[in-house]
């Protein structure tokens, strides 16, 4: 068994074929890493001649592939990094297995990456987002062993899955009360759309997918400078993945809608017997209506009526409330970092990032606590909520800081660790030298 490396956008027919191969029979679905993902994502960012794929193969067969791209910095710190996540969003980091010959063929595939272990290549392998205690995580580990790498577990967390019952019990962690104002805010939104508001299957509808690319770059996601509008190449990517999705029948896209008017939108990548979610959108100024939780609702009861579905994985960033309330079941995602040499300053580095990274991790805690608070339901009281609670007056030695001075010190406590952070790499890099 032999590794390589293939940039993208050199891929010749004879290696997608083989790709494609692997994706049809990995031992675990990830359609991300998918060659109709993967492909677009290479031909139109800015950055698609640094894409690659680390394949492992043997007789002409791939049997086992990540996606690659080699970065100058990775979550803050200066480095040479080798990561899996070659698109924005990525949120299944899970690679392409062969299910009998995987740990193999990830053994192959770092030691392809540790062929060139200069300061300019990446010394340090990130994965992002496995599945925990999977087939591929254990395939990793084993492979780590087996070649004398450590294996840095720096990451571990529950996102909401769904996996089917056999009745219709998902939505009882919500209470009543919960579903009745849901009800209630629909009609709402049908009164004030003057049509009924339905739940629409456009997976067939090209303009469906402009939809989603509309509604993010209308809303808060436009104004933060993170819709698919504000980064070149990335709108025509996104269009050119859901092409060769759809052409196969497994781009499923459903809409919350009035007549013309799109409320909410939520798309998935269908892969085996489950579904990938892999984005989500909702017109903001119908926010006081919950138009997404609506479709959601609407969403998990149009997969219980699909009986060849068996899971939903919600692909959703860490500790998303909204959708662990929406979404009744767990599933455990771990990320990992693999020093692709014995150097000790790679060892060095980790430990930098994992001494780091719980202050950035507070930090991020205190801008979104500083952010304001989205109205829930129809943004009034609710009779049974508890009276607001009466102003004391301190002392103006005793008063807390106002939220200018708290976004005045998170923000120097953000820059003395990134100024921390420089210092050690540099440090790192000339013992490397």
């Amino acid at each position: 068994m032999e590794g390589r490396i293939i940039p993208v956008r050199r891929l010749g027919s004879t290696d997608e074929a083989a790709w494609r191969a692997l994706a049809d029979r990995a031992a675990e679905p990830n359609p991300l890493f998918e060659p109709d993902c993967v492909i677009p994502a290479a031909q139109h960012q800015d950055f698609g001649d640094q894409i690659a794929v680390a394949v492992a193969e043997e007789g002409g067969e791939f049997l086992a592939l990540i996606p690659i791209r080699r970065v100058g910095r990775w979550s803050g710190l200066p480095y040479p990094w080798v990561v899996t996540k070659v698109r924005r969003m990525t949120y299944c980091g899970t690679p392409l297995l062969d299910p009998a010959r995987g740990k193999d063929g990830m053994a192959a595939i770092l030691d392809v990456l540790a062929r060139r272990p200069g300061l300019r290549s990446g010394r340090i392998l990130v994965m992002e987002e496995l599945a925990e205690g999977g087939v591929a995580d254990r395939a990793l580990e084993q492979a780590a062993a087996a070649t004398g790498r450590v294996l840095c577990r720096y990451d571990s967390w529950e996102r909401p899955h769904l996996h089917r019952r056999p009745e219709a019990t998902y939505n009882s962690g919500h209470t009543k009360k919960d579903l009745s104002n849901l009800a209630r805010l629909r009609r709402k939104l049908r009164a004030r759309l003057g049509t009924d508001v339905c739940f629409a299957d456009r997976s067939a509808d090209p303009a469906a997918v402009d939809e989603i690319i509309r509604l993010e770059a209308a809303g808060y996601k436009g104004k933060t400078g993170v819709a698919m509008t504000t980064v070149p190449g990335e709108s025509e990517y996104f269009r050119a993945m859901c092409d060769r999705f759809r052409e196969q029948g497994r781009l499923c896209v459903y809409t919350l809608q009035a007549g013309d008017v799109v409320c909410a939108v939520v798309m998935f990548l269908r892969a085996a017997e489950g579904l990938f979610m892999i984005k989500v959108g909702y017109d903001e100024e119908l926010a006081r209506s919950s138009p997404g939780l609506q479709l959601h609702l609407d969403l998990i009861n149009h997969f219980h009526a699909q009986p060849d579905l068996k899971w939903i994985d919600v692909c959703t960033y860490k500790d998303n409330e909204t959708l662990l309330r929406m979404y009744p079941d767990r599933k455990r995602f771990t990320s990992v970092l693999v020093p692709l040499s014995g150097n000790p300053v790679d060892r060095l580095a980790i430990w930098t990032y994992r001494a780091a990274d719980p202050v950035h991790q507070r930090l991020a805690a205190i801008r979104r606590s500083l952010r304001p608070k989205t109205p829930v339901g129809n943004g009034r009281r609710s009779s049974s909520a508890a009276p607001p609670t009466p102003t004391v007056h301190r002392p103006a030695t005793c008063r807390r800081p106002s939220t200018e001075h708290r976004l005045d010190a998170a923000t120097s406590a953000r820059q003395m660790a990134a100024v921390c952070r420089a210092r050690t790499s540099r440090a790192i890099v000339n013992l490397y030298r």
